[in-house]
This record gives C-alpha cells, structure tokens and sequence, in this order.
C-alpha cells in the first residue's frame, strides 16, 4: 500500500498520488479530452462525477500552454480518478488534459508523448493496472478523399491492439469491416506502450466512436460510449453530471439546442 500524498517520480514523469492505493487487479481508461466531438470526455465525467483525482501526473514534455487566468485557473497536469464497477472490479480513469497531436514535421507526437506514456504504465504496473481500454474518435473519417473507415453515430470499432493483424469488427452489430482505419495520436502510441511495457496485460483495446465537424458535442456518439462502459464494463455513470459538462462545452461554442 502506498503512504498518503506520496510523490514516485518516474523517469520524466511525476505521480502524485492524493490517497492510498492498494495492489489490485485494475483496468486503465484513458482518453485525450479535447478530441473532436468530446464523445469520450462527456461520457467519461459520467463516470468520474464530482469525485476528486487519486492521482496528478506531471511532466517537462506536457504540452501546456504559458498563460493561464484567475480565478478558477487551467491546470498542466493529467489526472487520474478511481471507481469500483458494480462486480466489484477497479478502474482507474486517465484524463490527458493535454498532448502532442499531428504537427507539421511530424516529429514532436512521437517525441514527447511516449516518454509520459511509458513512465505511467510503469508506474501502474506496481498497483495492478493489467488492461487498457483507450477512448478515442475517429477523426480521419471527416477527411472523405481517405480510404478510411466511416463509423456511425451508433456503433463503436473495439480493437485489441494485443492482436494487431485481426480483421476489424463493429462493436454493436458483429459486422465485418472492410475498411481500413487511420489512427492519428495519441490513441494508437499509448496502446504500443502498454503492449509493450505492461507486466501483465491482459488486455489492450483502442475503442473508437463516430465523429463529425458539424456536431460541436456528439451527443449520439456519447450516448454509444456510455452504452459500451455501462454493458461491457458494468460501470454506474452520472447522466446528470455528464448533462453539466455538455452543457458547459455548448457554452464555450456559444450554441445551446433549440436555438
């Protein structure tokens, strides 16, 4: 068990553990909250509510931008919460605040996430995290001169990237999918670290949901994400709080339904 407000520092990474964590059998969702469409952010406050952190991850590599406001101030770190889902299993939630994405030498994605990255998964293997579920969107899809999968709002692709020449499936329906699938980062680097970094792993799924440019907050492919967690993962989410998010996100676009 780990001492209360306990700090691991791991290679360019620092952990800053808020509570006491046990050694258990865990699953790790991770997802990047300002992907295109916000499906997995809405859906992930669901499961994280109001609750505090367990965990606040820093690093030099973290892309954070130098101005900040008061009151009420951004924060640079990633953050990590913990739940229990109805069998009585562990899950730890990874909210990536933020990351290298695609820049235009191609260079920095690679370069300053998989350090970050690797250290986590270090560092929970030491508390039992033994699977990865990765949310993610599939933004290649608005770019139609790709030969690139077309996701519905209704439907999920889930990968085990533990089994990389397996033909792709649709979640909801069984489908086969013809189609190939372009993955921009971070969604596919985390995954090859946990594959390769894990102690155990026993499972390593990228899921991925529908996106649109038009939609502001993908309401349908939010409402598909928290269809996965609650039947696959038998997690409780707060539709309230989730309703709060979205609304605020609609604020910031400066667009309410029904206007």
């Amino acid at each position: 068990m780990l001492d209360e407000k306990m700090i691991q520092s791991m290679g360019d990474t620092d952990l800053v553990w808020q509570k006491n964590i046990t050694v258990e059998p865990t699953t790790l969702i991770t997802y990047f909250q300002g992907e295109q469409g916000f499906a997995s952010f809405v859906a992930c406050s669901g499961l994280v509510g109001e609750s505090e952190p367990i965990c606040k991850i820093f690093s030099k590599l973290h892309n954070v931008e130098p101005i900040n406001t008061v009151p009420s101030p951004s924060f640079p770190e990633w953050r990590m919460y913990e739940m229990y889902n109805s069998e009585g299993r562990r899950y730890f939630v990874l909210r990536m605040s933020s990351t290298y994405v695609v820049n235009n030498d191609k260079t920095k994605a690679w370069l300053y996430n998989y350090p970050v990255m690797r250290d986590i998964v270090l560092a929970l293997n030491k508390v039992g995290v033994e699977e990865m579920v990765y949310l993610t969107t599939n933004i290649m899809q608005e770019f139609m001169y790709q030969d690139t999968l077309q996701l519905p709002d209704d439907e999920l692709l889930v990968y085990d990237y533990n089994f990389k020449d397996e033909q792709l499936f649709f979640w909801e329906s069984g489908e086969e999918i013809k189609a190939q699938m372009i993955l921009p980062p971070p969604s596919w680097m985390f995954a090859e670290v946990f594959q390769n970094f894990s102690d155990k792993n026993t499972g390593n799924f990228l899921v991925v949901s529908s996106n649109t440019k038009n939609t502001f907050v993908n309401q349908e492919a939010v409402n598909t994400v928290v269809k996965f967690l609650t039947l696959m993962h038998r997690l409780k989410v707060d539709k309230t709080h989730m309703l709060k998010v979205s609304d605020a996100l609609l604020d910031i676009e400066g667009f309410k339904p029904g206007e």
